[in-house]
Protein backbone atom coordinates (compact mmCIF):
# COMPACT_ATOMS: atom_id res chain seq x y z
CA UNK A 1 0.00 0.00 0.00
CA UNK A 2 1.45 3.37 -0.99
CA UNK A 3 1.35 6.48 1.16
CA UNK A 4 -1.32 7.91 -1.15
CA UNK A 5 -3.50 4.83 -0.66
CA UNK A 6 -3.07 5.03 3.11
CA UNK A 7 -4.30 8.62 3.15
CA UNK A 8 -7.28 7.89 0.91
CA UNK A 9 -5.86 9.79 -2.03
CA UNK A 10 -5.53 12.96 0.04
CA UNK A 11 -2.47 14.01 -1.94
CA UNK A 12 -4.85 14.73 -4.83
CA UNK A 13 -6.80 17.09 -2.60
CA UNK A 14 -3.97 19.62 -2.60
CA UNK A 15 -4.17 19.86 -6.40
CA UNK A 16 -7.94 20.24 -6.25
CA UNK A 17 -7.56 23.04 -3.71
CA UNK A 18 -5.10 24.91 -5.96
CA UNK A 19 -7.32 24.22 -8.99
CA UNK A 20 -10.19 25.98 -7.20
CA UNK A 21 -8.28 28.80 -5.46
CA UNK A 22 -6.01 29.76 -8.38
CA UNK A 23 -8.61 30.73 -11.03
CA UNK A 24 -10.85 32.48 -8.50
CA UNK A 25 -8.01 34.60 -7.13
CA UNK A 26 -6.55 35.24 -10.60
CA UNK A 27 -9.95 36.44 -11.83
CA UNK A 28 -10.31 38.68 -8.76
CA UNK A 29 -6.78 40.05 -9.30
CA UNK A 30 -7.37 40.89 -12.95
CA UNK A 31 -10.85 42.30 -12.32
CA UNK A 32 -9.78 44.56 -9.45
CA UNK A 33 -6.87 45.85 -11.55
CA UNK A 34 -9.36 46.58 -14.34
CA UNK A 35 -11.56 48.47 -11.87
CA UNK A 36 -8.53 50.39 -10.59
CA UNK A 37 -7.58 51.38 -14.13
CA UNK A 38 -11.15 52.42 -14.91
CA UNK A 39 -11.87 54.38 -11.72
CA UNK A 40 -8.55 55.34 -10.10
CA UNK A 41 -6.33 56.09 -13.10
CA UNK A 42 -8.44 59.12 -14.17
CA UNK A 43 -7.94 60.60 -10.69
CA UNK A 44 -4.20 60.97 -11.35
CA UNK A 45 -4.85 63.99 -13.59
CA UNK A 46 -6.57 65.89 -10.78
CA UNK A 47 -4.59 69.08 -9.99
CA UNK A 48 -5.33 68.64 -6.26
CA UNK A 49 -2.90 66.01 -4.88
CA UNK A 50 -5.31 64.90 -2.13
CA UNK A 51 -7.88 64.02 -4.81
CA UNK A 52 -5.60 61.62 -6.71
CA UNK A 53 -6.47 58.67 -4.45
CA UNK A 54 -9.25 57.25 -2.29
CA UNK A 55 -8.54 57.21 1.43
CA UNK A 56 -9.78 54.02 3.07
CA UNK A 57 -8.18 54.42 6.53
CA UNK A 58 -6.67 57.87 7.02
CA UNK A 59 -2.97 57.77 7.75
CA UNK A 60 -2.70 54.08 6.89
CA UNK A 61 -4.44 52.76 3.77
CA UNK A 62 -5.55 54.27 0.47
CA UNK A 63 -6.32 53.22 -3.09
CA UNK A 64 -4.02 54.90 -5.59
CA UNK A 65 -3.40 53.77 -9.16
CA UNK A 66 0.22 53.17 -10.17
CA UNK A 67 1.96 51.22 -12.89
CA UNK A 68 5.17 49.67 -11.62
CA UNK A 69 7.74 49.02 -14.36
CA UNK A 70 10.15 47.44 -11.87
CA UNK A 71 10.08 44.56 -9.44
CA UNK A 72 8.86 44.93 -5.85
CA UNK A 73 9.02 48.60 -4.73
CA UNK A 74 10.13 49.58 -8.24
CA UNK A 75 13.47 47.78 -8.10
CA UNK A 76 15.29 47.72 -11.45
CA UNK A 77 12.79 50.14 -13.02
CA UNK A 78 15.78 51.95 -14.54
CA UNK A 79 16.58 48.99 -16.82
CA UNK A 80 15.77 49.39 -20.50
CA UNK A 81 12.33 47.94 -21.40
CA UNK A 82 13.97 45.51 -23.83
CA UNK A 83 15.90 43.98 -20.93
CA UNK A 84 13.56 44.57 -18.00
CA UNK A 85 10.37 43.02 -19.40
CA UNK A 86 11.96 39.77 -20.65
CA UNK A 87 13.95 39.48 -17.41
CA UNK A 88 10.85 39.84 -15.24
CA UNK A 89 8.85 37.46 -17.45
CA UNK A 90 11.57 34.80 -17.04
CA UNK A 91 11.74 35.43 -13.28
CA UNK A 92 7.94 35.17 -12.97
CA UNK A 93 7.85 31.94 -14.97
CA UNK A 94 10.69 30.52 -12.86
CA UNK A 95 8.80 31.47 -9.69
CA UNK A 96 5.65 29.77 -10.96
CA UNK A 97 7.60 26.61 -11.84
CA UNK A 98 9.23 26.64 -8.39
CA UNK A 99 5.86 27.06 -6.66
CA UNK A 100 4.41 24.15 -8.63
CA UNK A 101 7.45 22.03 -7.74
CA UNK A 102 6.98 23.03 -4.10
CA UNK A 103 3.31 22.02 -4.28
CA UNK A 104 4.24 18.69 -5.86
CA UNK A 105 6.67 17.94 -3.02
CA UNK A 106 4.52 19.27 -0.18
CA UNK A 107 3.00 16.83 2.30
CA UNK A 108 -0.72 16.24 1.68
CA UNK A 109 -1.64 16.85 5.33
CA UNK A 110 -0.63 20.53 5.05
CA UNK A 111 -4.13 21.67 4.04
CA UNK A 112 -3.51 25.43 4.23
CA UNK A 113 -0.35 25.28 2.13
CA UNK A 114 -2.20 24.64 -1.16
CA UNK A 115 -4.54 27.54 -0.36
CA UNK A 116 -1.57 29.84 0.19
CA UNK A 117 0.18 28.53 -2.93
CA UNK A 118 -3.01 29.07 -4.94
CA UNK A 119 -3.05 32.72 -3.84
CA UNK A 120 0.67 33.21 -4.53
CA UNK A 121 0.45 31.50 -7.94
CA UNK A 122 -2.53 33.66 -8.89
CA UNK A 123 -0.69 36.81 -7.87
CA UNK A 124 2.37 35.80 -9.87
CA UNK A 125 0.21 34.93 -12.87
CA UNK A 126 -1.74 38.20 -12.60
CA UNK A 127 1.48 40.20 -12.52
CA UNK A 128 2.78 38.17 -15.46
CA UNK A 129 -0.37 39.01 -17.45
CA UNK A 130 0.15 42.71 -16.62
CA UNK A 131 3.81 42.58 -17.57
CA UNK A 132 3.10 40.86 -20.90
CA UNK A 133 0.20 43.21 -21.72
CA UNK A 134 1.88 46.51 -20.92
CA UNK A 135 5.38 46.06 -19.56
CA UNK A 136 4.30 47.18 -16.09
CA UNK A 137 2.39 45.75 -13.14
CA UNK A 138 -0.73 47.59 -11.98
CA UNK A 139 -0.73 48.40 -8.26
CA UNK A 140 -3.47 50.21 -6.42
CA UNK A 141 -3.24 49.21 -2.75
CA UNK A 142 -1.14 51.78 -0.89
CA UNK A 143 -0.22 51.04 2.74
CA UNK A 144 1.53 53.89 4.52
CA UNK A 145 1.97 55.50 7.93
CA UNK A 146 1.75 59.21 8.65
Amino acid sequence: MSANDATGGSSRVKYLIVAVVFPVVLAADLYTKHLAAEHLRPMLSNPVPEQRYVTVIDGFFRLKYTENPGAAWGLLRWLDDGVRTPLFVVVALAAIVFLLWFLWHSPPEKRLLPVALGFILAGAAGNLVDRLAGGTVVDFVDWYLT
